[in-house]
């Protein structure tokens, strides 16, 4: 996903040394590698995150197997900090 205010792209892709997910980015402007931080949740417990991106800001898509059983939709306000994360929806799989 690009996101055009930090000229960056970014995709999911396993942590090289525990295989566990992460967000990496290239910043086209320095021509760099990097790696955004997911949001503080249980990574084991979730299915592979979906990116994309909203009013200009990395958003993320995963399944909850543990504690919401559900859909949950982040946005990250300030790119790069982890802290910025904002949870905007949690949408149940019960019925």
């Amino acid at each position: 996903m690009f996101v055009s205010g930090t000229a960056t792209l970014n995709w999911v892709g396993p942590e090289p040394v525990t295989y566990n997910r992460m967000i990496c980015s290239f910043d086209l402007a320095n021509e760099a590698f990097g790696r955004v931080p997911l949001p503080a949740v249980n990574h084991d417990k979730i299915s592979p995150p979906v990116l994309g991106v909203l009013r200009n800001a990395l958003c993320l898509c995963y399944f909850d197997f543990e504690v919401s059983a559900g859909w949950n939709v982040w946005m990250m306000n300030e790119y790069g900090v982890q802290h910025s994360w904002t949870k905007l929806a949690m949408i149940s799989a019960s019925q």
